[in-house]
């Protein structure tokens, strides 16, 4: 488990995030705050563990998660928020797959992905 801290105009949020296991350490991609239409502030963090090699496949594991933020006695508290409850794909392969397709593509690797696709479902 990583801990992290993130300021929010004059607050600061601190986290917890739980890695799975892969072949290479987590790597944060992103973290950001999104303001939601329905939910309020959120944080968003995008993580992601090279794994390798041939017969397996060979890229980047992504996995997208998303946090609620509650603003309690003038602090923020941090709660696990909709993962697989938005309808977008929380975890995705980006790489050699050594299959037919040969190849695969994961559409959420930045924050501005996530952000774009979080609007167009009016999260």
């Amino acid at each position: 488990m990583t801990q992290y801290e993130l300021k929010q105009g004059p607050s600061t949020v601190t986290f917890d995030i739980k890695h799975n296991e892969g072949d290479s350490p987590p790597h944060n991609e992103a973290v950001s705050v999104f303001q939601s239409k329905n939910h309020g502030l959120t944080l968003l963090s995008i993580t992601s563990w090279y794994i390798c090699c041939y017969p397996r496949a060979d890229g980047k594991l992504y996995q997208i998660d998303i946090y609620q933020l509650n603003k309690i006695n003038g602090s923020y508290q941090v709660s696990t928020l909709f993962l697989g409850k938005t309808g977008l794909e929380t975890y995705g392969f980006e790489g050699n797959t050594f299959d037919e397709a040969g190849h695969s593509h994961y559409d959420y690797k930045n924050i501005s992905s996530l952000t774009q696709a979080l609007k167009a479902i009016n999260y």
